[in-house]
């Protein structure tokens, strides 16, 4: 069985993570919004809760404290290769977040540096993740399958389930709503 058991977790979560990259437009004319000096701070606190809570504290959370350590106990190298790279991803989608929340107060004030600071690190974040997941759906998930038997399979899956119930309850369901981020950022940026 193929890492079908986090495929369909990961690909459900991807399609939420695809509503961001999806949303190009909607970064565009959020992008042209903080041009003319505006941000709705509401907005995009609620886009970088998204991502931290549950792009990184659910999905690569799961990555790395499940996919990751199965890997390298198989043998895949920690320090190279594919699990090097998806961590590199990881801690530089949370340093484009990371700088995106340090600046969302003075850019909703209107301070020009804030905004662009602002623009481009959620367009850096945009391009990393729409790469990030090729190389996972391309790369790193087929890997894994060649080197996980069908028991791997169902102790990742029961892992995996753990996870989320640790996540907290309902998680998936509450950022569902948050998902559709195209709706948070087309609103008043037209």
């Amino acid at each position: 069985m193929p890492l079908r058991c986090h495929r369909r977790q990961g690909r459900s979560e991807h399609r939420w993570h695809a509503n961001w990259r999806r949303c190009r437009s909607g970064h565009r004319r959020h992008a042209l919004a903080l041009q003319h000096g505006t941000l709705d701070p509401q907005k995009a606190t609620q886009a970088i809760d998204f991502i931290r809570t549950f792009a990184d504290k659910c999905h690569h959370a799961k990555e790395e404290d499940v996919l990751f350590v199965r890997m390298e106990s198989v043998g895949f190298p920690h320090d190279n290769g594919p699990i090097a790279v998806m961590l590199h991803d990881h801690d530089s989608g949370r340093a484009f977040v990371r700088a995106m929340a340090d600046v969302v107060q003075d850019a909703a004030r209107g301070d020009a540096d804030a905004l662009r600071i602002f623009a481009n690190n959620a367009h850096g974040y945009t391009e990393m993740l729409r790469e990030h997941i090729q190389k996972e759906d391309k790369v790193l998930y087929p890997m894994a399958d060649q080197s996980f038997d069908k028991g791997d399979q169902a102790e990742l899956l029961a892992a995996f389930e753990r996870a989320d119930k640790q996540a907290g309850a309902g998680i998936h369901e509450r950022y569902a709503e948050l998902a559709s981020f195209e709706s948070m950022f087309r609103k008043g940026t037209q």
